[in-house]
């Protein structure tokens, strides 16, 4: 049996929950007693910023499991945690979780390996908020996006399989979303993005990704994990 499936068979014997799009699934200053298994959907975790706006830290895929990390340090959970789509989650104690996750190693192996590439991933994110300008922010952000959540279509473009509005991108980007709205229509407007419903295409991605980068001494920082 493979590390997926045996992850999901593990979470499986708990209860499952479904929840709607934007329900609070954790508040801040919680203290941590379940591990939440996303069977289906997506989830954010955000933070709000002394002016009131909401800053996206992550998002997690089906296959994903949270706030484990939390868990393993036995931290009071600092963020919220809220369903982006129509989820449905497995809810297991944390104590069976680590438990779990100790008595086998090739899991164990698969859950470092995540929070290795989650950690470089928030790591090249903050360097992208902190050094670019707007445009750049949103190009990272949307270059970032299609690499973790999009499919390649017969056309060449991409799609983003994660539905995102003006609001939650421009919450990724720590930008207002009047801003964020006049970036994305500059950007439709020059092929490199385009809609198909409520799903981003990414029809330029090499365009996207060169709007994105940022120098330094004249090399570009490295936009993968």
């Amino acid at each position: 049996m493979n590390v997926k499936n045996k992850i999901e068979k593990f979470f499986s014997q708990y209860k499952e929950y479904q929840f709607p799009k934007k329900y609070e699934i954790l508040g801040p200053n919680e203290q941590v007693f379940y591990i939440y298994f996303i069977k289906e959907g997506f989830v954010r975790s955000y933070s709000i910023s002394e002016e009131g706006s909401e800053i996206t830290l992550n998002i997690y895929k089906s296959g994903s499991f949270f706030p484990f990390t939390l868990a393993l340090s036995d931290k009071i959970n600092p963020h919220f945690y809220e369903s982006l789509t129509k989820i449905e989650v497995y809810k297991a104690p944390y104590k069976d979780v680590l438990k779990f996750v100790k008595d086998d190693c090739q899991v164990l192996f698969d859950l470092t390996k995540r929070l290795s590439s989650g950690l470089e991933g928030f790591v090249l994110r903050t360097q992208f908020l902190l050094r670019t300008n707007a445009v750049q922010k949103t190009a990272s952000d949307l270059y970032l996006l299609a690499k973790r959540f999009g499919k390649n279509l017969k056309s060449g473009d991409i799609i983003i399989e994660l539905p995102l509005t003006h609001q939650e991108i421009a919450n990724l980007t720590g930008l207002a979303r009047e801003t964020t709205s006049v970036i994305l229509k500059k950007m439709e407007k020059e092929g490199i993005i385009g809609r198909k419903g409520k799903y981003w295409i990414i029809k330029n991605i090499k365009e996207l990704k060169q709007k994105s980068l940022i120098y330094i001494e004249d090399k570009a920082l490295p936009l993968s994990y």
